[in-house]
């Protein structure tokens, strides 16, 4: 499980982090809140994947991806690693949770 509340973030971690169709996701939203509130989405659930695995931040964010649509965390092969549910519990905070199907 993972909570983020959203702050101020320089767009270069989102490139320096996680997948490059993801930092793409994020450029592609038309404004700032857009752009922060997703960033903020993907870093509580893959947050929330790392502990589950006990790996931590030895595993790169950039290691796996989310695919948003069927709410599980995947290789990029597609093969399925956990599953995830992620919601705004106050404006602007963001919590995640990953678990093992």
């Amino acid at each position: 499980m993972d909570i983020q509340e959203e702050t101020p973030v320089e767009e270069q971690l989102a490139e320096r982090f996680f997948t490059a169709d993801e930092a793409e996701a994020i450029k592609a939203l038309p404004d700032e809140a857009a752009r922060r509130a997703l960033f903020f989405r993907m870093w509580s659930v893959k947050e929330s994947f790392i502990k589950l695995t006990g790996q931590g931040m030895k595993r790169g964010l950039d290691s796996f991806c989310i695919n948003w649509e069927k709410g599980l965390i995947e290789e990029f092969s597609g093969k399925e690693l956990a599953r995830f549910r992620v919601c705004e519990v106050e404006p602007a905070v963001h919590l995640a949770v990953c678990y093992y199907a």
